[in-house]
């Protein structure tokens, strides 16, 4: 999914615009984060088909992001531009998987004597709270790109 999805969200951008297709993207994969930990009892092939678009949708804007910075970014501070935007998404990539792991444990306290996770929603709402950043952020970005482009 990371293939397709890096080549066809790179060259989509590239025509309708960063914060459009960060925006689109985004909003996808928001919503896949909030909406598939319902998805618990649902047909194998459902939950398969959400994850593939959630996978497709959660990598998308990663080529957008390394575009944008090679374009606004000072030549001379490139690398280190990079080197934040690979510590902050490393770091966030490393953290998530233990915040999604300590809220699965606390919404599901029978674990201990029935060896089921009855619940996923609130661990990927979690995962969907950062997703519903991006959002935010992309649509004020993309708001600000619209007003200054007015004049």
């Amino acid at each position: 999914m990371g293939i397709a999805a890096s080549l066809s969200m790179g060259t989509l951008s590239d025509k309708l615009g960063r914060t459009s297709v960060i925006l689109f993207i985004g909003s996808i994969s928001a919503a896949c984060s909030f909406g598939i930990g319902w998805l618990i009892g649902f047909p194998m092939s459902l939950i398969i088909f959400i994850g593939m678009i959630y996978a497709f949708s959660s990598l998308g804007d990663s080529p957008i992001l390394s575009t944008s910075i090679t374009e606004s970014v000072e030549p001379s501070y490139l690398g280190a531009a990079f080197a934040l935007r690979g510590l902050l998404g490393f770091g966030a990539g490393a953290l998530s998987p233990f915040i999604f792991g300590v809220v699965l444990d606390w919404r599901n306290p029978t674990f201990q004597s029935t060896g089921i996770y009855a619940t996923w929603t609130w661990s990927y709402s979690v995962l969907g709270l950062g997703g519903l950043g991006v959002v935010i952020a992309a649509y004020v970005l993309h708001r600000k790109q619209s007003l200054l482009g007015a004049f």
